[in-house]
């Protein structure tokens, strides 16, 4: 890249109203690329069997797992130090670029190996598009980073339009499918579209400044990113080990129930994952918490109101994907009684990762990822998946509890740093 200088994207332009400008620009983006998803899933579950639904959502769920381990922990190293100074921003995409591409080649054939071992059934039906769908972990991974470069300099507009992209090419995808009269392989095969457009869209804007060379920071980066590394990789296992444990405990028919229900749920958090990810460029340029003490209470009311409506008409919510889902209404209740609890974690946890404060979410995370597999290992059998959205609930509490016990989040008040460090 480039050694210029400068700053965040209108820098003339009051903080509040950046943050509003950028909250708009990732909550429209998410609420236009959900609802396309949303609609997507619902095609897919009237054109497929509950059972190709299923190998779908075990299919995503390995992928997620991966684009999770590709990471490596750096995106949100690049977000807080780019957010701070521009040049070693600069430096650092320059040496997380070809490691990204190298993590992502390796772990998608690891991720292709480990689907094709535990689901022989998926593999034995769909060889060829199972692998050419592993094969776009790389650009995923070479994605997610371009990304955080333009969080970090609050443009994003560039990675809510990428986002929409990815969706409306998958939705192209299955429309062209189902026209077609082509069956669910070439649908797995042809969904790598859907990445690719990702990336060209964010990458094309940087192109000239991207030079993919090795420049790194050494051990200091090194170190942080294996904590933000294994935190990563713990919360992809906690988001994601429910369906996991579905198709093992019960089928691959219930798992396509639950997926449905947990998009839904998903599709929810875009009432404060914009929020979230507009503010931490300029948490991390303060380095305190202070900020967010007046809007905190607030948005959980939002969220808390969003999750009432939610378990209220979830026979309605569940029903647009067809009469058999509505068994899955259940457990997206028990989903949506977790949505205020999500708010909550995800506040705190990228309020500290913002600080540098990162060690302590390793027992978090160990300590969570535990208690959901526990969880889940004993609810499932019995309730089926409403004991996955059950076991969802329990794990946010005790999620919520750890932070409050290690971080002492409630003394963040009185001091930007002495609570943490006393942590």
């Amino acid at each position: 890249m480039t050694g210029t200088s400068g700053s965040a994207e209108g820098e003339g332009i009051p903080p509040t109203k950046r943050v509003v400008k950028n909250t708009l620009w990732m909550t429209a983006a998410s609420f236009c690329g959900r609802m396309v998803s949303y609609g997507t899933f619902v095609l897919l579950a009237r054109f497929f069997t509950q059972t190709e639904v299923g190998v779908w959502a075990v299919l995503l769920t390995a992928q997620l797992f991966a684009e999770i381990i590709s990471n490596l922990g750096l995106d949100k190293i690049l977000i807080r130090d780019a957010s701070r100074d521009r040049r070693e921003g600069e430096r650092l995409l320059d040496a997380v670029m070809p490691v990204k591409l190298a993590a992502g080649a390796i772990v998608g054939l690891a991720a292709y190996l480990c689907v094709r071992l535990g689901y022989p059934e998926i593999a034995g039906a769909y060889p060829a598009a199972l692998a050419i769908s592993f094969a776009a972990i790389p650009l995923i991974a070479v994605t997610r980073s371009l990304e955080a470069w333009h969080a970090a300099r609050e443009q994003l507009r560039i990675p809510a339009i990428a986002q929409v992209l990815d969706r409306v090419v998958l939705v192209c995808v299955l429309a062209g499918v189902w026209l077609t009269r082509r069956d669910f392989g070439y649908f797995i095969g042809l969904s790598v579209l859907a990445p690719m457009a990702r990336f060209l869209a964010d990458y094309i804007p940087v192109r000239r400044m991207v030079r993919l060379a090795i420049a790194g920071r050494g051990w200091p980066l090194l170190s942080e990113s294996v904590i933000l590394f294994t935190v990563e990789i713990m919360a992809g296992i906690y988001l994601r080990i429910d369906l996991i444990f579905v198709s093992k405990l019960d089928s691959l028919a219930a798992a396509g129930l639950y997926n449905a229900a947990y998009r839904v749920f998903e599709f929810s958090t875009i009432i404060f994952s914009g929020y979230l990810l507009a503010i931490f460029p300029g948490l991390a340029r303060k380095a305190r918490l202070g900020l967010f003490e007046s809007t905190f209470l607030p948005g959980l009311g939002v969220v808390a109101f969003a999750a009432i409506l939610g378990i209220l008409f979830r026979n309605a919510v569940m029903g647009l994907f067809g009469p058999a889902y509505l068994a899955a209404s259940p457990a997206f209740a028990w989903l949506m009684t977790a949505l205020p609890l999500s708010y909550v974690t995800s506040f705190m946890t990228n309020s500290l990762i913002a600080m540098g404060k990162t060690r302590f979410l390793l027992v978090m995370a160990v300590i969570v990822v535990g208690g959901n597999t526990l969880f889940n290992w004993l609810l499932i059998p019995r309730f089926s998946i409403a004991g996955a959205g059950m076991a969802f609930v329990l794990s946010e509490v005790v999620s919520i509890a750890v932070l409050l016990y290690f971080s002492g989040f409630l003394g963040y008040g009185k001091s930007d740093e002495t609570a943490v460090e006393n942590a």
